[in-house]
């Protein structure tokens, strides 16, 4: 049977077989007679991927042991301790990790992993988390369990092992959405760069992220292990929502684009959200639902009618005030009390809500456009288009700035087309009111991917953040919607672009003020970053020629069609 096809139940078998002669050895060492059922447990709990990378079974006991801590925690307490979050640590050589992925291309793909493959250096060495490695030499040192990404790669061979010292650090704690996010910022706050990061949830509701570190000296695993403790155990995780314990649910870095709400402060139960229309309640009898057009972890959202006006609805999913459903519920609240404030071309018009029913739904206008990605993926823009569009929503969000709203999600999906193609800001539901008594915001929010640099570093922020935003949206509007850093997950973006200033590559034929524009809001320094104001003031001086003006014609679609016609050709080969 090829390891593709094996359930998650068979690779934990077989990896239990593998391990048998190590659990054996352990048992008799140690005298304790639970070692094969913790470490059985312990692969049947975590996603089929977990049993297939990991090589050594002091790696599993070290991990089963602070997911057992951090269930000890939900049950009993934490006893004085803020966070309920557990954390180990070792020092790892990458460059073996580098040797083995060359010996795993020479091998045959279709041979099982031989039991002498794992674990052969468990007891031999001494070097596993938490120890402090003074006297022992680097090749006594273990590969990373689960590094083996092309960035992981590159830093092991350009780092210089006399300086460097690389760390595998695991943390868990009961599963909750943006721990990983706020981890993360406890690691960067204690002065370690991440390299890399792994994320593995259990069956019963507890998350195993594991971190691939520098940025402390060599054979010192074990004061890494006390600092990140320590900062663990002072940092508050109490504003993030509650684990769902008892899903089933597998998440990874790698396969999200990491978005991320509720700032600190906000209340996690659904009891104190107060949600009421006021004068924009609607009434239901008045409203005709039609067809379903999309669906989402809102809920649903339909095409209807509401006193002979085409509208949109936004239907909350009806377990939104139960347990993780709050953040919806929560979201819901504040994009309704965003959208009755404002009023302004470039932004999307509410038309009312219905609060008082048992399903709750949002109304605005319909945009018969769909989403500016979506446009800007199937036609190849012209210069006074993308002008026009990044004219729009620079108004927009210049007037939510000039009434202290921010928005802190711009990009191309979360943005309008009307009728007459004109572009609208849309989706508030993590916008939030500017504090007008001094005081910052500090929560991460955003998408990853378009987030600034002192928002993922969960340092205060305020409306410039959403003109580093904005300058990543009109790369999307150049580029034809392409994701930005394509090459990495995520977190990897997030961390190059704190940590090594990574930015869109911007093409050379790029309209100069364009990029101009792009590399001002994508300043490091928040206060350097230009106004809306200033932005608008560029792009109204772009020089647009004459020939290039005016609206699609047969020709102009003819060409849009050709366009996309070769972007599937590309994505086809890439992928």
């Amino acid at each position: 049977m090829s390891r593709q096809r094996e359930s998650k139940e068979e690779v934990a078998r077989r990896a239990l077989a593998e391990f048998s002669s190590q659990i054996e050895e352990v048992t008799r060492s140690s005298g304790d007679a639970t070692t094969r059922a913790r470490v059985e447990r312990h692969l049947t709990r975590l996603p089929r991927q977990y049993s297939l990378d990991v090589n050594y079974l002091e790696d599993i006991l070290a991990h089963a042991d602070i997911l057992d801590k951090a269930a000890t925690d939900d049950r009993e307490g934490t006893g004085g301790r803020r966070s309920g979050v557990w954390c180990t640590c070792r020092e790892v050589d990458v460059s073996r990790k580098n040797a083995e992925v060359v010996d795993a291309m020479d091998a045959d793909d279709s041979t099982s992993m031989d039991h002498n493959s794992r674990g052969v250096d468990i007891l031999r060495h001494g070097s596993g988390y938490g120890g402090s490695h003074s006297g022992s030499t680097r090749p006594n040192l273990r590969a990373p369990t689960f590094g083996s990404s092309l960035t992981l790669t590159m830093l092991g061979s350009t780092a210089d092992p006399r300086q460097v010292g690389m760390y595998e650090i695991a943390v868990s704690a009961g599963n909750k959405p943006r721990l990983l996010s706020r981890v993360s910022a406890v690691l960067f706050d204690v002065g370690l760069n991440i390299a890399e990061a792994h994320v593995f949830c259990t069956d019963d509701g507890y998350a195993l992220d594991i971190f691939i570190v520098t940025g402390w000296r060599q054979g010192d695993a074990a004061s890494v292990q006390s600092a990140v403790q320590t900062a663990l155990d002072a940092a508050d995780f109490s504003d993030l929502p509650a684990s769902s314990k008892g899903t089933n649910a597998i998440t990874s870095s790698q396969g999200s684009e990491g978005r991320m709400s509720n700032p600190s402060g906000d209340r996690s139960n659904s009891d104190s959200i107060s949600i009421d229309g006021g004068e924009w309640e609607l009434t239901e009898k008045q409203l005709v639902f039609n067809e379903k057009i999309a669906s989402g972890a809102f809920g649903l959202l339909y095409r209807g009618s509401y006193c002979g006006q085409e509208v949109a609805i936004k239907v909350l999913k009806s377990n939104a005030a139960e347990g993780s459903g709050a953040e919806t519920l929560r979201e819901f609240a504040q994009e309704l009390n965003i959208l009755r404030r404002v009023h302004h071309k470039n932004i999307i018009q509410l038309i009312g809500a219905l609060t008082k029913q048992k399903t709750m739904c949002l109304v605005t206008e319909f945009m018969h456009g769909g989403n500016l990605l979506q446009y800007v993926q199937e036609h190849a823009l012209k210069l006074p288009e993308l002008i026009r569009y990044s004219l729009g929503v620079a108004m927009g969000l210049d007037y939510l700035h000039k009434i202290n709203i921010i928005h802190r999600d711009i990009k191309t999906a979360n943005l309008l087309l009307d009728e007459n193609n004109a572009v609208k800001i849309a989706d508030f539901g993590v916008a939030r009111i500017q504090p007008t008594d001094g005081s910052t915001m500090t929560a991460e929010t955003g998408t990853y991917r378009w987030m600034a640099p002192e928002v993922i570093a969960h340092q205060f922020y305020n409306e410039k953040a959403d003109v580093y935003s904005y300058g990543i949206m009109v790369w999307e509007l150049v580029s034809g919607g392409e994701v930005p850093y394509p090459g990495y997950t995520p977190l990897q973006a997030a961390v190059g672009v704190v940590q090594r200033g990574l930015r869109p590559t911007i093409a050379p034929s790029c309209h100069a003020v364009i990029a101009q524009v792009m590399q001002y809001c994508w300043l490091v320094d928040p206060n350097a970053r230009p106004g809306f104001e200033q932005i608008i003031s560029l792009l109204k001086h772009v020089d647009v020629p004459r020939e290039q003006e005016g609206k699609h014609g047969f020709f102009d679609r003819l060409r849009s069609v050709s366009f996309k016609s070769k972007k599937k050709e590309a994505q086809t080969r890439s992928g």
